[in-house]
């Protein structure tokens, strides 16, 4: 076998890959023999799964409200992902069942979640962050009983 044959095949073998849905692809390999080739499949990084998700909710925003991110939308996004849309004070708003599900999916890869920090007491819009700001689940979950508990005395 030549270099160039040699070359060309593991260019199939990789296009065979490439092409598979199901995980796993017989081809055909060196002297007629038939070898099964399982594609790479790169996890992403924690930061590719926070931008993933970033992305997912700025979709979300602009699709439901034509904003890229609306008022409180952290939240509000969160209160749909846990099914609480009612408690949360957000009346009839509900997502698909398809967004609710990419976005948990987003929030379990990311292990966190996004949400717009307030001004700080005393400050001014210059100290305000430009952009929604990721934070851990654990600390996430506790602002969110914050806001919900506040949502529920107005």
């Amino acid at each position: 076998m030549t270099v160039e044959n040699a070359d060309s095949l593991g260019h199939v073998l990789i296009e065979e890959a490439r092409k598979s849905l199901s995980g796993e692809v017989s081809a055909l390999g060196l002297g007629g023999v038939t070898r099964r080739v399982l594609p790479v499949r790169r996890v992403p990084s924690p930061q590719e799964c926070q931008e993933k998700l970033s992305q997912l909710l700025h979709a979300n925003s602009q699709w439901y409200f034509c904003a890229g991110w609306v008022v409180d939308w952290g939240y509000r996004a969160w209160a749909c992902v846990v099914g609480e849309t009612k408690a949360a004070g957000l009346g009839s708003f509900e997502m698909s069942p398809e967004h609710v599900q990419e976005l948990r999916e987003g929030a379990d890869r990311a292990a966190g979640w996004f949400h717009w920090p307030p001004i700080p007491e005393g400050g001014d819009v210059d100290d305000a962050p430009l952009e929604p700001v990721f934070i851990e689940m654990a600390e996430w979950e506790e602002l969110y009983a914050q806001w919900k508990a506040v949502k529920a005395k107005t």
